[in-house]
């Protein structure tokens, strides 16, 4: 069915955007079909259909119309991912070490028979 086909159950309007799966129901509905979720720019309704929802081709970077320069929250989102991202890196290598010295002073210690076997 061609893109321009789809249209809103509820008001008729053409004007459909992607939407991400919700809950986990989507997801699996979304991982074991070819069902794509839309919401009506319109009235605000979600929806699925089978097939794709959006641009029927993309465009070429060469006639993609140039991007809007960053703004300030742009900038300031991406710190942030960056920064929590360094942050989880750096917990799970300090976790890593500290397990690491945890086992090996335990394994000093623990008997090299247990007893009772």
């Amino acid at each position: 069915m061609p893109v321009s086909s789809l249209t809103c159950p509820h008001c008729g309007s053409d004007r459909l955007r992607r939407s991400a799966p919700r809950g986990l129901g989507e997801r699996f509905l979304r991982a074991l079909s070819p069902a794509h979720f839309y919401r009506c720019r319109a009235c605000g309704r979600r929806g699925w259909h089978l097939g794709r929802v959006g641009r029927a081709h993309r465009q070429r970077r060469s006639d993609a119309v140039p991007g809007r320069p960053m703004e300030k929250r742009d900038v300031e989102a991406r710190r942030r991912k960056a920064t929590r991202a360094a942050v989880a890196v750096a917990a799970a290598v300090g976790l890593g070490l500290v397990t690491g010295l945890v086992v090996q002073t335990c394994a000093g210690r623990a008997p090299s028979v247990l007893p009772g076997r």
